[in-house]
C-alpha cells in the first residue's frame, strides 16, 4: 500500500522550536482553505527519535491513535505508526493547504530526506529566531517546568551542552544546539527546490505580522483576503519561586508525568494562567548575550550567506 493513497500534507512548519511556530501554527489554521494536523507536532518523519531514550522528565510513550474519530488533544506527540499517522488527516479532504508543525524536523537529521521521499512536492516553512533569544525562551519554558538544574541562565545551557553527551531531542534540552542553525537549514534547501522552501524571521513577524501572513497564504497558493486574528501564543513568562519550587517536587515525585502531562491540552492552558507570574519582563544578562554571540558567530555567517539574508544584527551584544 502506497503512501502517497492517502491524505498527507502537503506543507510542514519544521522549526525552529521557540521561534513563532505556534503562532504560525494557529493563523494558518484560522484560514477557511487550511487543515491543521489536531496534534500540531506528531513528529512523524523524525525517524531517528527515539522515545524509549528520553530523559525521565521528558519521558513519552508513542502516541498510537485507535479511534480515529476521537484523537486525543495533544500539542506535542511521538507518533512512529503510519496508520496513526494518516488518522490526524482524516478530515482533510477537500482542503487546499494540508499541514503540520513538528519542530524536531529542522533539528533531525533524516526528517528533511524522509518528506522529500515521500511527499516531494510538499512544502516547508522555517522559522528561525536570533539563536540566543531562541535559547533564552527555551530556558524560560524550562524555568516555568521545573525542568532546569540551574536557574542561571549562562550556567544552564552550558551544562547541558557540555554533560550531556548524547545530543539526541528528548535527551539533551538542546539549548544551544537548536540555534546552529545552518546544518539544519542547508539539508532542505539541499532537499527541495527553492520554490518550496519559505524562510521566515522572527524578526518579520515581530515586525511586519501582517505582510508574513500573506506571504505565506501567497508561498501555499490561498486566497489572501481572508481576516485572521493575531493573538500571542507561548508567552515567555518566569512563574513565582514559589511556583517553581512546587513544580520541582512534582517533577521529582512523577506527579508532573503520571498526572497533569494527560489532562486535555485547553485544560492546561488555563490552570497555567492561573499560577502566579514575577513582575516585569525576564531580560538577558549582557554578559551572557556577549558570550553567546561568540558561540553563535561563525554559524550565524554562514547561515546569512546561505539564506540570502543580512543577519549582521544579530551579531551586535
Amino acid at each position: 500500500m502506497n503512501i502517497c493513497d492517502f491524505i498527507l500534507p502537503n506543507f510542514f512548519i519544521v522549526g525552529a522550536a521557540k521561534a513563532g511556530t505556534t503562532s504560525i501554527y494557529n493563523y494558518l489554521k484560522s484560514h477557511p482553505d487550511v487543515y491543521m494536523s489536531p496534534v500540531k507536532e506528531p513528529n512523524f518523519f523524525s525517524k531517528d527519535i527515539d522515545p524509549s531514550k528520553f530523559r525521565k522528565d521528558y519521558k513519552r510513550e508513542p502516541l498510537i491513535i485507535k479511534d480515529e474519530n476521537n484523537i486525543p488533544d495533544k500539542h506535542v506527540a511521538f507518533i512512529k505508526d503510519f496508520n496513526s499517522y494518516k488518522a490526524l488527516f482524516k478530515n482533510a479532504k477537500g482542503f487546499k493547504a494540508i499541514g503540520e508543525a513538528s519542530t524536531s524536523y529542522l533539528y533531525s537529521e533524516v526528517a528533511a530526506v524522509e518528506i522529500r521521499k515521500h511527499i516531494p512536492d510538499a512544502r516547508i516553512i522555517i522559522l528561525l529566531r536570533n539563536p540566543i533569544d531562541r535559547a533564552f525562551s527555551h530556558f524560560l519554558m524550562n524555568l516555568k517546568d521545573g525542568l532546569t538544574t540551574y536557574n542561571d541562565f549562562l550556567k544552564e545551557v552550558f551544562h547541558d551542552y557540555e554533560s550531556v553527551k548524547d545530543r539526541s531531542w528528548g535527551v539533551a534540552h538542546l539549548y544551544l544546539d537548536l540555534g546552529l542553525y545552518y546544518k539544519q537549514v542547508k539539508k532542505y534547501m539541499d532537499n527541495f527546490p527553492s520554490e518550496q522552501v519559505k524562510i521566515i524571521l522572527f524578526d518579520d513577524i515581530i515586525n511586519d505580522l501582517q505582510n508574513v501572513i500573506l506571504e505565506l497564504f501567497a508561498f501555499l497558493n490561498l486566497k489572501t483576503n481572508t481576516d485572521i486574528t493575531t493573538n500571542v501564543y507561548n508567552k515567555s513568562e518566569i512563574p513565582s519561586p514559589l511556583f517553581q519550587k512546587v513544580i520541582r517536587i512534582l517533577n521529582r515525585y512523577g506527579i508532573r508525568e503520571k498526572f497533569i502531562r494527560k489532562l486535555p491540552e485547553k485544560l492546561k492552558q488555563n490552570i497555567l494562567k492561573l499560577i502566579p507570574k514575577t513582575k516585569g519582563n525576564p531580560t538577558i544578562d549582557i554578559n551572557a548575550r556577549r558570550v553567546l554571540t561568540d558561540f553563535y558567530r561563525e554559524d550565524i555567517v554562514k547561515l546569512s550567506d546561505l539564506i540570502g539574508r543580512d543577519l549582521s544584527f544579530w551579531l551586535e551584544s
